[in-house]
């Protein structure tokens, strides 16, 4: 395992003996809590080493808690994918967005807010 730390992010990269890649996860931080913004896999035809991502989560989250934060999952829409990090965890936070459409009335209404 690789580790690349900054003072505002670390990524972790796993990968066979002979260095061919299985698996990461990059993590943001900041003050309170690590954001699992990223987790990518290569299909292996071993289906251990498969499941690499599993691994890269789990030690993206130790390395949350070695930094004292919180882990932020960032949540998904994705029924699967919210199973998922349920099962490593992750609880259910109800979190608002406001989306400004790609309309003229959209455009409109943002403009009308930024007048003084």
């Amino acid at each position: 395992m690789d580790s690349l730390n900054d003072e505002q992010a670390y990524a972790l990269v796993l990968s066979t003996p002979d260095g061919k890649p299985l698996s990461g996860a990059y993590c943001p931080y900041d003050t309170y809590s690590a954001y699992h913004l990223v987790n990518a896999s290569v299909n292996h035809e071993d289906n251990l080493l498969n499941r690499s991502n599993i691994l890269a989560t789990y030690l993206a989250i130790n390395k949350a808690m070695e930094l004292g934060l919180n882990f932020d999952f960032e949540g998904s829409n994705i029924p699967g994918v919210a199973n998922y990090y349920r099962l490593m965890g992750g609880e259910p936070t109800l979190m608002y967005r406001i989306q400004i459409p790609n309309s003229m009335l959209g455009k409109a209404f943002f403009a009308a807010m930024h007048l003084k």
